[in-house]
């Protein structure tokens, strides 16, 4: 049996101030609006690193390998932001 494919799903928080999506492992993830469009073209994932931060992932097939992407870093290159530049994750 095939396993079902999970949908993007966003909603926008009733203050306007954010979007967020649900992750795996019960996780969410927070953004602001403009970068809502994120979480509705792509599935991500909870990923939970040994320090115990948790990253919002998503895998890309390439051939041989997969290449994971974090979400954090997509947003940083859209805003064209360099490594150093980039805000500290947020628990919350």
């Amino acid at each position: 049996m095939k396993k079902k494919q999970r949908q993007p799903e966003v909603t926008l928080c009733h203050c306007g101030d954010h979007a967020f999506a649900p992750l795996t492992r019960g996780f969410i993830t927070l953004v602001d609006p403009e970068d809502s469009d994120l979480l509705a073209t792509h599935c991500w994932e909870a990923r939970v690193e040994p320090n115990g931060m948790v990253y919002a992932v998503r895998a890309v097939s390439g051939g041989l390998m997969n290449t994971v992407v974090y979400l954090h870093r997509v947003i940083a290159a859209r805003m064209r932001l360099k490594p150093s530049q980039q805000a500290p994750e947020r628990r919350h």
